[in-house]
């Protein structure tokens, strides 16, 4: 069973930097693009969590991730 098939949890990997793992030599850019997603994460680079609050978290670019 693939681990994005009904995936218990929702786990949202928000990096500030440009592309996850930034500090991997570019030659590994197609496998920390693909990974997260291969595991069953929500991966958003070239933002900021701007605030935690009761209802999710605020992105510094205006968007907002709510729990599922």
């Amino acid at each position: 069973m693939d681990r994005s098939d009904n995936p218990p949890h929702r786990i949202v990997l928000v990096e500030a930097a440009p592309r996850i793992l930034l500090a991997l030599p570019g030659r590994f850019l197609v496998a920390t693009t693909d990974l997260p997603a291969k595991m069953g994460l929500e991966a958003r680079a070239g933002t900021r969590v701007a605030e935690l609050r009761a209802d999710g978290m605020a992105l510094a670019n205006g968007g907002c991730i709510r729990p599922s």
